[in-house]
């Protein structure tokens, strides 16, 4: 007996060693799981689980993964067999992370229809509840379930994503701080943020760590420093929920993409899986969704082990050119890792060559002699030497391509233009292999030459250049290799400038050349929050917006007001530069991707703005009567926040579209008031003041006072407009504002030079607009190609008439990457015209 005993006693040592060999939590170390169907864990009809373990798991305390799934908050089902949809990736995770040794419930929660964002709003926050209490019933039972209290993690896919998502960073006052959520009202979700009445009360609903699949953030500000640790899985082509940011039928708008970046930026433990080309639910594809599983396990399994981010890649993230035989550096961030090998792939990633191995991780950099293996479609991975389960790859891909020489192309100004003095003028180039451009400035063709700038970074392609206010007619504008003077590109033709009176001159520009992503706060451009607000400043977004013939079309990025009912920011310029008579005009572009029923976004403001009551001016937008696309904008001189019946435009605008808008102000002191707030949209860029568009004539005497702000404001509900602001112009006339101050003898909508305005949308996905403006009629060629020089597509070629012209590029037949289109004018006289511009495609 004893010897047979001593024999099953070696057989079972030899399985379990075989076994438990792999690492419990990080590896499948069982072959199958065991379900347990409909366990009610709270006090709603909906509060049912479906529990997941390894088949023969006898742990005693194991982490818990609550799992839920997806429907649009409309339906959908805890078990991915039912029928009823948006739980298919738990066929995947859920499985599989029992066999690793985890706890899965897979939950049910309260769903409803929504038709807007109150009711949208109200769906999530149920569905977060009811997580809540789910989480809540496992840490009171925690020894029947054989659960560790201490490592329990949120996973989310669709709908259940964004809870996942917004439960790591929203709590209970962010819920009545932010007006998206508290427009709700606690008593339609139960009383309170965690709604004990669900049952399990006198428990903790903290959790350790979340991930989002395919799902997104109303705002990711939510996201602050010390925050949870989320991972995050997205197709690049999703439609429902874009993994950046797009308007859906959800105020849930900051995808995947944009929420690493945030956790990232203020040092969150995070990760990101993109897919290219894949859509919603990664398109049911068995393949993207194993290996999203794997990357979302190993992740977990870091986060389990107390262990940062094991490895983070930071460069090459997608969109480079490298080209062959020159040295670039891989650079990465390590936690953990001893050692890493590094790899690339020419295929996507599909098939990968050796690099460099068992580098020291902790120097986070290696110098790569790019190779010739000529490819669009490359990745970087770094992966640790003792555990390739934990790597990090290149988000996107980028090329490499043969070597270039050195090369230096003077784009714009290209000669023949008049330029007004003291007005901006981008100098805009294209460069190969420089690292530094001078910039210089002649007035007699040539003969002598002086500096406008001694160093800018060639990769940068433009410069923001305050034209000298003189009299001249022989200019040239040189750009040379900083450190190779021999090698430099001169406009073929000479330009001339015009001197101005000052006064036609902006008193200053917002372009919003900061950093996307980045909050709209002190540290740019005098930009202040309200002293009497909240700490929500609107968010500086990609790509700026572009009008054809407005001077600040498609300079820098963007700011995004939302529906928050927050924040007022306002822009104070010099105490000098405050307009006490006269006229004081704003322009500025907007794009308008939600609109209720009315809201204030942008008005003027006291210097001295302190106050609600200081408010004047003020430009309104609201969803007009005739379709669900289309807005009006509104006028209103008003003195509080509260909108008073404001004069709104009879012609319908489109949402979507950027329109350029100018606002006008009279100050007119001791005289009775007359057309005292004037608002045009869309006006005809022309060198003289159309008629008033819009009128608002109901001030006072006492409404008169000197203007010294320009106010974004966020909106005060939920009704309030969601837009984007680009390009903001204060000035004293409307050639200052509008950009016209080439032009005052000229007839109305004429072009005064050749301008390509950069693509929009950009990245795409298929289809980008390019437009661009001639000032005359000629022969016009738009071509597209590639990083490596090949021409894919010819967009254009034939006679075009003076004025602004636009066409659209598909891309539907083209892989993800970078591209460059190029225009090139011949006039019938001699003029010509060449520009380049990158476009990046992502499916």
């Amino acid at each position: 007996m004893g010897r047979y005993f001593y024999i099953i006693s070696l057989f079972v040592v030899f399985i379990s060693v075989n076994i438990f060999s792999q690492v419990r939590y990080r590896d499948e170390v069982f072959s199958a799981y065991t379900l347990v169907s409909d366990i009610t864990y709270g006090t709603g009809s909906k509060n049912l689980l479906d529990l997941y373990t390894g088949t023969g798991d006898v742990a005693t305390s194991r982490p818990l993964v609550i799992y839920i799934h997806g429907g649009a908050f409309k339906g959908g089902d805890k078990d991915p067999n039912s029928g009823a949809g948006g739980c298919g990736f738990l066929r995947y995770f859920g499985y599989g992370m029992a066999k690793r040794g985890y706890v899965v419930a897979s939950i049910n929660y309260r769903v409803n229809g929504w038709s807007d964002d109150p009711t949208h709003f109200k769906a999530m926050l149920q569905a977060l509840q009811d997580t809540k209490a789910a989480i809540r019933f496992f840490r009171k039972n925690a020894a029947q379930y054989g659960i560790d209290t201490g490592h329990i993690y949120v996973v989310g896919q669709s709908a259940g994503a964004h809870t996942s998502a917004n439960m790591a960073f929203l709590d209970s006052a962010k819920v009545e701080k932010y007006s998206q959520w508290s427009s709700v009202g606690w008593s339609a979700v139960g009383g309170s943020y965690e709604n004990l009445a669900l049952g399990n009360a006198g428990y903790s609903s903290s959790f350790h760590a979340a991930i989002s699949c395919w799902g997104a953030l109303v705002d990711t500000n939510y996201i602050q420093p010390g925050g949870m640790p989320i991972y995050c899985v997205h197709g690049t082509a999703d439609a429902t929920v874009p993994y950046i940011y797009g308007t859906m039928d959800s105020p849930f708008n900051y995808g995947s993409q944009l929420i690493y970046d945030r956790a990232q930026h203020v040092n969150i433990p995070s990760g990101l899986a993109l897919y290219a080309g894949k859509g919603h639910s990664l398109d049911s594809d068995a393949a993207s969704q194993t290996d999203a599983y794997a990357k979302c396990g190993a992740w977990l399994y870091t986060i389990y082990s107390n262990v940062s981010v094991p490895l983070t890649l930071y460069s090459p993230a997608g969109g480079e050119l490298w080209q062959q035989g020159m040295v670039y550096p891989i650079t990465w961030k390590a936690n953990g890792v001893t050692n890493v090998n590094i790899d690339y792939s020419t295929d996507g990633g599909t098939n990968w060559i050796s690099i460099a191995s068992n580098l020291v991780a902790s120097t986070g950099t290696y110098n790569w002699t790019i190779p010739n293996t000529l490819s669009s479609n490359c990745k970087v991975k770094v992966t640790n030497s003792a555990d390739a389960t934990v790597l990090a790859i290149s988000p996107a891909v980028f090329t490499i391509s043969a070597v270039l020489p050195p090369s230096i192309t003077l784009n714009t100004p290209a000669g023949a233009e008049t330029f007004m003095g003291g007005n901006f003028q981008s100098i805009k180039w294209t460069s190969i292999n420089v690292t530094n451009i001078k910039i210089d400035f002649s007035t007699d063709n040539g003969t002598n030459w002086s500096p406008v700038a001694s160093s800018v970074a060639a990769s940068l392609g433009t410069y923001l250049w305050t034209v000298p206010n003189i009299d001249a007619t022989q200019c040239l504008i040189r750009l040379s290799d900083a450190s190779n003077p021999s090698l430099f590109s001169v406009n073929p033709d000479m330009f001339s400038i015009k001197k101005v009176n000052i006064s036609i001159l902006p008193m200053w520009e917002e372009n919003f050349d900061y950093l996307a992503g980045d909050s709209l706060n002190a540290k740019y451009g005098g930009w202040t929050a309200h002293a009497q607000v909240g700490t929500l400043p609107p968010k500086v977004v990609a790509q700026g917006l572009s009008y054809p013939g407005y001077p600040s079309s498609g300079i820098g990025n963007a700011v995004q007001l939302l529906s928050v009912g927050e924040d007022i920011n306002r822009k104070v310029p010099t105490a000098a530069d405050t307009i006490i008579s006269g006229s004081a005009y704003v322009s500025f572009l907007v794009r308008v991707d939600t609109a209720k029923t009315g809201d204030i976004f942008l008005h003027l403001g006291q210097y001295s703005f302190t106050s609600t009551s200081a408010q004047r001016a003020r430009v309104y937008v609201k969803a007009a009567s005739t379709g669900s696309s289309n807005i009006a904008f509104g006028v209103f001189k008003g003195s509080s926040t509260t909108v008073v019946n404001p004069v709104y435009t009879d012609t319908i605008y489109k949402k979507g579209t950027t329109y350029l808008v100018v606002l006008k102000y009279n100050f007119v002191p001791g005289t009775t008031p007359n057309d005292f707030c004037n608002l045009w949209v869309n006006p005809a860029i022309a060198p003289t003041e159309p008629a008033p568009a819009l009128t608002d004539s109901s001030y006072t005497v006492s409404d008169l006072f000197s203007v010294g702000t320009v106010c974004l404001r966020q909106g005060t509900t939920t009704s309030s407009p969601s837009v984007i602001i680009d390009g903001i112009r204060l000035a004293k006339s409307w050639n200052a504002a509008i950009g016209q101050v080439t032009a005052v003898n000229d007839p109305a909508n004429k072009v005064v030079e050749f301008r390509m305005n950069q693509n929009y949308p950009n990245p795409f996905n298929p289809t980008t607009k390019i437009s661009y403006a001639l000032p005359m009629a000629a022969n016009v060629k738009i071509t597209v190609f590639n990083t490596i020089g090949k021409e894919i597509s010819t967009l254009l070629n034939s006679s075009q008439n003076q004025g602004y012209h636009e066409l659209n590029f598909d891309a539907s037949n083209l892989p993800s990457g970078m591209y460059f289109y190029r225009i090139s004018v011949s006039g019938y006289h001699g003029e010509s015209f060449n520009e380049t511009k990158k476009m990046i495609f992502l499916k």
